[in-house]
């Protein structure tokens, strides 16, 4: 393991506009540099970690295994509907309201090596509520899909929740059944995902609520799949998908060829593609979508299935920042139908 580039990616950190990602990272800098705390060492030595793709993943490692010492708790007891939730949660806020560096400092130290192992490994699946909300309402400028169009069906690949129904719903769009495609378990992953996507702020102003609120979601004609994008499964397929979406998936994938030639697949005639990840500046090839890294851009990428051998680009959207806050993005270009793609299977 690179020891100076994971610095470097920790230095990086240590300038993140939230300032709990910040001190987090400079707690981890210091412990980091003196070896003085084994689970890091550790941790990077485990044959697990060849899973991440690049040094900021790792690095987001590190920072979730802190934040899940800090409120794996309050998860457990949120899931288990504990009667004294709530009371977990005001004394958790206060806790957070009053988080400096020697407390981030503090559980880094104290964190042990089995723990810190146990979480070695899994996927860094930070399930952003506000990143659902800038897409949808910036892909129903897109795809007009406000205009009275028939409840469509959307498949959300490499999610293992309903999260972004409400999103698509209070930007007008009308669904009549999401699919969350992906081979986690949502249910056994729950609290990992809570540590992965919800921040320290969120909690302290209680706006982390809308995530669990999204998470847990199980209105009528949700439907939570597992499997795997590379491979879908056929009960899906059978659905023809109005709209595929995969947010911040293809760059963890082996193989994102095959996805892409599976969302084609599973999408009918006249259905969109919508792929939203870390991709080469003016670039619109989804083969060279990479791993997440601070020289590429974000960027929504929109394709049209016209036929079965032919896909339209039909827009990109370059983010500004993320989080993709309130749906702010830099550039919105409408493609013409000289950006055909031949499918090949």
């Amino acid at each position: 393991m690179d020891r100076k580039r994971i610095t470097e990616e920790l230095k990086r950190r240590a300038e993140h506009d939230d300032a709990d990602v910040r001190v987090i990272a400079q707690a981890l800098i210091k412990s980091f540099n003196k070896k003085s705390d084994n689970w890091i060492e550790e941790v990077l030595k485990s044959e697990k970690m060849t899973i991440y793709k690049s040094t900021l993943e790792i690095v987001l490692l590190l920072e979730k295994i802190v934040l899940w010492n800090f409120l794996e708790e309050l998860w457990t007891s949120f899931i288990n509907n504990d009667k004294d939730f709530l009371k977990k949660l005001e004394k958790t806020r206060k806790k957070c309201k009053e988080m400096n560096f020697e407390g981030w400092l503090n559980i880094v130290k104290n964190i042990s090596t089995q723990e810190a192992l146990s979480l070695a490994g899994k996927p860094i699946q930070t399930h952003r509520v506000n990143r659902y909300y800038g897409i949808m309402r910036k892909l129903s400028i897109i795809l007009d899909l406000k205009s009275g169009l028939k409840p469509l069906i959307l498949l959300d690949a490499g999610s293992p929740s309903a999260a972004g129904l409400y999103a698509a719903k209070e930007s007008g769009v009308r669904v009549k059944t999401w699919i969350a495609l992906d081979k986690q378990e949502t249910k056994e992953n729950i609290a990992w995902i809570f540590t992965c996507s919800v921040r320290i702020g969120e909690i302290s102003d209680g706006s982390f609520f809308k995530l669990l609120r999204s998470m847990q979601c199980e209105e009528k004609g949700t439907k939570i799949v597992r499997g795997d994008m590379e491979n879908i499964p056929r009960s899906v397929l059978r659905l023809k998908p109005d709209i595929y979406i995969a947010q911040f998936s293809f760059y963890q994938l082996n193989y994102p060829q095959k996805a892409f030639r599976e969302a084609v697949k599973a999408v009918r005639r006249q259905g969109y593609i919508i792929i939203t990840d870390y991709i080469y500046n003016n670039d619109k090839n989804i083969f060279k979508i990479l791993s997440p890294r601070r020289s590429t851009g974000i960027k929504s990428l929109v394709w049209k299935k016209v036929s079965d051998k032919w896909l339209m680009m039909i827009g990109t959207i370059n983010w500004k920042d993320t989080d993709l806050k309130g749906g702010d993005f830099e550039e919105l270009n409408r493609r013409q139908k000289v950006d055909r793609i031949k499918i090949t299977t």
